[in-house]
């Protein structure tokens, strides 16, 4: 697969990029450059490329739509290795961070409806060479959390709202 995406007289990656692959492809979770960077010096301490040489390797990976990068907020692009011919989709919790990977593209046709791109192309005459979806809000979890601070709030306040009734003092 990376072969045939390589052109000109470069018919493998260069070991900087292939190092940087792989670390991608161990991690669980989306990386940053620098993130990417310190790992690899944990790994190896003596032979592993320094920042610029990941940049650039991340750079390389993303053009050949090997990786995808993505921006969650105002932080640093994160990357994360693709299965081929695809691209990911995210939901971003505001509170936490978490990012969670949604299963499909949303912008994609279904059974249902035309494609979102094919409809932006018939109603605008705008043609999608590309696109990123990522969907922000709060986590199911953060929620939560939420919710039961405000009820142990809610119940502390009826509580100390009671005590400090005079009805409720006996003479």
């Amino acid at each position: 697969m990376i072969a045939s995406k390589l052109t000109g007289s470069r018919k493998s990656l260069p070991k900087g990029a292939r190092m940087v692959l792989d670390s991608l492809a161990e991690a669980k979770e989306m990386l940053s450059a620098k993130e990417l960077a310190f790992r690899l010096k944990l790994k190896n301490p003596v032979s592993a490329p320094g920042l610029t040489t990941v940049y650039r390797s991340l750079e390389l990976l993303s053009r050949l739509g090997i990786i995808q990068e993505v921006r969650l907020n105002s932080e640093e692009k994160r990357y994360e290795l693709l299965n081929p011919g695809e691209h990911n989709h995210h939901l971003v919790c505001k509170t936490c961070g978490q990012s969670t990977k949604i299963k499909s593209c949303l912008l994609g046709a279904s059974n249902e409806s035309p494609s979102f791109e094919k409809e932006l192309l018939s109603e605008y005459g705008f043609k999608v060479s590309s696109h990123v979806l990522e969907v922000f809000g709060t986590c199911k979890l953060c929620r939560e959390r939420t919710e039961n601070k405000e009820q142990t709030e809610n119940y502390d306040a009826i509580t100390l709202q009671g005590a400090n009734d005079e009805s409720c003092i006996s003479r």
